[in-house]
């Protein structure tokens, strides 16, 4: 029903194609409120694997006849990140989703001389499924991966008084996003949330040896009439009552400055193993919103 072929570089021909199943792809994602892979079509490094499925009447049935044609159904990068590792973004075209495509697809690379035996040293494939999406997860189970990583998404909501506009926000955009949480993170967090995370930093403070914390708020929008923040508390120091009260005004300045700047929520992603964290931020009335698991499949 599919084919596919790795590509270690993709031609002017396959980049197009790409580009415009990524673009059918998150538009699809950001109207459902999903996260989406954004794998970049231009990165030499890795490896690219293109999935299509044959013209209408080559088909396995009337059903999938009736699906449009499209130069894509999927698409997957594979980035190397050392020591046999490599992250895995993986898309599926919105017409093509419900269908076991990505089900399918995994076994075949399981199962064929073609598949992931043919990436020479690669030993692990790793990949986020982002909490709201339904399929990531369960596609994950049924290809053998196992959860080695899970963030939490925590959100805390800002009293916003209908006297008080949101103020503007003097800094440009920045190139250089907040630290991740987990290594890969960002890559699949939505199109609204990266964009808060790319803005320029704020640092309101440091405390321990040291412990930073860095607000960015991105502009508001149609859909966005107040702007959101986007936090992190970087740097860590051996826990202690004076230094967890300090980490609580930390995070509590955090808010009165994203506040000061129009924002209506908050935003923090918590590596769980940071129990120390996480129990400060709730205290500080930021809230469990949806928690991101990494998985990692072997392949050898």
């Amino acid at each position: 029903m599919i084919h596919y072929e790795w590509a270690a570089i993709l031609d002017a021909d396959s980049s197009a194609s790409v580009d415009e199943l990524l673009a059918v792809a998150v538009a699809a994602d950001a109207e459902a409120g999903f996260s989406t892979a954004r794998p970049d079509p231009g990165v030499a490094s890795g490896r690219h694997l293109l999935v299509r499925m044959p013209p209408r009447g080559q088909r396995e049935s009337p059903d999938l006849d009736r699906l449009p044609e499209v130069s894509l159904v999927a698409y997957a990068h594979l980035s190397l990140a050392g020591a046999g590792v490599a992250h895995m973004q993986l898309v599926v075209h919105p017409s093509f989703r419900s269908l076991g495509i990505a089900t399918l697809l995994c076994e075949r690379l399981r199962d064929e001389e073609t598949g992931w035996r043919g990436l020479e040293g690669v030993t692990t494939v790793q990949g986020w499924a982002h909490g709201p999406h339904p399929a990531a997860e369960r596609l994950a189970q049924r290809v053998g991966a196992r959860p080695i990583d899970l963030v939490m998404r925590c959100v805390h909501e800002i009293d916003r008084r209908p006297d008080r506009g949101p103020e503007p926000w003097p800094e440009s955009a920045s190139a250089e996003p907040l630290p991740e949480a987990a290594p890969a993170h960002e890559s699949g967090l939505t199109p609204a949330d990266v964009e808060g995370r790319r803005r320029r930093p704020r640092e309101i403070g440091v405390i321990g040896d040291p412990v930073v914390a860095d607000v960015r708020v991105c502009e508001p929008g149609p859909e966005r009439p107040f702007p959101a923040a986007h936090m992190a508390v970087v740097g860590s120091t051996e826990p202690d009552r004076a230094t967890d009260a300090q980490l609580d005004l930390l995070l509590r300045q955090s808010v009165a400055t994203a506040a000061a700047a129009g924002a209506a929520h908050a935003v923090l992603h918590v590596p769980v193993d940071d129990e120390r964290l996480l129990s400060i931020a709730r205290t500080c009335g930021f809230a469990h919103d949806q928690s991101d698991l990494r998985f990692e499949l072997a392949i050898r």
